[in-house]
């Protein structure tokens, strides 16, 4: 996947990218960066810092904690959104437990993007409150 339109109709079928128009989803394809993965490596290791948003476009990532698998995720998904906007260490590792490619946003490019387009804010701010939600559904 390697042309701007192929990687804007890609985001276009993420839920998290569904409500911005694709002129503005080509900005974002500008600021991101394709992160390919082998099968086995790490993306993440526990303790290190996440700053980025990352969507799975191939492939499959891992999440484990003390050699215990907390869960998968392939393609379409995303992580990270929330480390994107405010980056801390991370208490598991994200690994890749197949050849995976990633497009990678770091909060800094989101925060310009936002910025320069304020419907991706209009469109990530609620998507990102009902993740929350459905993760945390006591925390009001």
């Amino acid at each position: 996947m390697r042309l701007t339109f192929e990687k804007v109709l890609f985001l276009k079928t993420i839920p998290l990218f569904a409500g911005i128009p694709e002129s503005v989803l080509s900005d974002i394809v500008k600021k991101s960066t394709d992160v390919p993965a082998i099968i086995g490596s790490d993306i993440i290791k526990e303790g290190g810092v996440l700053d980025s948003l990352y969507i799975i476009v191939q492939g499959m990532v891992r999440f484990e904690k003390d050699g215990k698998t907390i869960k998968e995720l392939g393609k379409s998904s995303y992580f990270g959104a929330t480390y994107a906007f405010d980056p801390a260490p991370i208490n598991l590792t994200i690994s890749a437990i197949d050849d995976t490619l990633m497009f990678r946003l770091r909060g800094i490019e989101l925060y310009d993007l936002m910025n320069e387009h304020p419907d991706i804010a209009r469109a990530l701010i609620p998507a990102l409150c009902k993740r929350v939600r459905t993760i945390e559904p006591d925390n009001i």
